[in-house]
C-alpha cells in the first residue's frame, strides 16, 4: 500500500497542474502563528498537532474502509503535502526564462545571477523539500510523518531568522532532514562518482550531521557544467530523478521482502 500510494500521488501531482491550487499549506502554519512570541512553543505545538491529526486520520480511514481507506487517505495526504509546486515545471520555467521565471526562481531560492552550480544545487534542494523529505517520512511513519514534515517546513517560514521560534523549527527540521540528506548523499554517491562525493563529504567538519548544505557541495562536485543556469538546473533535475527512482526501487524491494517473510 505504501509504494502504491507513493506512485499514485507522484503521478497525479505531476500530471494534474490544478492540484497546486488545492495545496493550502499556509493552513499548517496557523497554529504556530497564533503562538508567536512564545519561544519554542509554536514548534512544539506544530509537532504535536501534526502527529495528532495524522494519527486520527489514519485510525478513521482504517476503521471505516480498512486497507482501501488507508490507501486513499495516504494518496490524499501525499497530494496535499507534496510540492507546493511541481518541481519539473518550476525548473523548466526558471531555465526557459518564461513569464513566470521570476516566481519560479524565487520558489527555487535561486540568487540573482545564479550559476550552473547554483542551479544544480537548487534542483537538489527542491527535491529534498518537495519530494524526498515527505516520501521518507511517509514510508517510515505513514500519514503523521508526511504531515509533520510539511508542517515544520511551512511553519518555520512564518518567522524570520534569528527568532527563538525559527531556531526551534530549524532544530526540528535538522533532525527530520538528517536521515533524508544522508540517504540522498549515499544514493548520489552510488549513482555518480563515489570518490568525488566522498571527498566532499569528508571535507565538512559537520558531515555526520548531514546538513542540507551538503547538497550544495555535491552539486558543485558532480554537476559542474559550462552551459549556464539552464544546464545546471537540468543536471540537478536529472540527478534528483535518478535518486527518486532508486528510492522507489528500494522501497519496493523492502516491501516485497516484508511480504515474503
Amino acid at each position: 500500500m505504501t509504494l502504491l500510494a507513493l506512485l499514485c500521488a507522484l503521478g497525479i501531482s505531476h500530471a494534474w497542474r490544478d492540484i497546486e491550487g488545492w495545496r493550502r499549506h499556509e493552513l499548517l502554519a496557523e497554529p504556530a502563528r497564533r503562538l508567536r512570541g512564545r519561544g519554542a512553543l509554536p514548534a512544539i505545538a506544530t509537532l504535536a498537532l501534526a502527529l495528532l491529526a495524522g494519527g486520527l486520520l489514519s485510525v478513521l480511514a482504517e476503521r471505516l474502509l480498512g486497507d482501501v481507506g488507508m490507501l486513499l487517505a495516504g494518496i490524499v495526504v501525499l497530494l496535499f503535502v507534496l510540492g507546493p509546486r511541481d518541481l519539473d515545471r518550476d525548473i523548466e520555467a526558471a531555465a526557459a526564462g518564461e513569464e513566470e521565471a521570476a516566481a519560479a526562481r524565487q520558489r527555487l531560492c535561486l540568487p540573482v545571477g545564479a550559476s550552473a552550480t547554483d542551479g544544480a544545487a537548487a534542483a537538489l534542494h527542491g527535491g529534498l523539500a518537495r519530494w524526498f523529505g515527505v516520501l521518507f517520512w511517509f514510508a517510515v511513519a505513514g500519514i503523521p510523518g508526511a504531515l509533520l514534515y510539511r508542517a515544520v517546513r511551512v511553519s518555520r517560514r512564518a518567522f524570520p531568522p534569528g527568532r527563538d521560534e525559527r531556531r526551534a523549527f530549524d532544530a526540528i527540521l535538522g533532525v527530520l532532514n538528517w536521515p533524508v540528506v544522508g540517504l540522498m548523499t549515499l544514493s548520489i554517491a552510488l549513482m555518480t562518482d563515489f570518490d568525488r562525493a566522498l571527498d566532499r563529504f569528508d571535507a565538512r567538519a559537520d558531515r555526520w550531521r548531514f546538513p542540507a548544505r551538503l547538497l550544495d557541495d555535491l552539486a558543485g562536485a558532480l554537476c559542474t557544467t559550462d552551459g549556464g543556469l539552464a544546464a545546471g538546473l537540468e543536471a540537478g533535475r536529472q540527478l534528483a530523478r535518478r535518486v527518486l527512482m532508486l528510492w522507489l526501487v528500494v522501497v519496493a524491494v523492502l516491501l516485497l521482502i516484508g511480504v515474503l517473510a
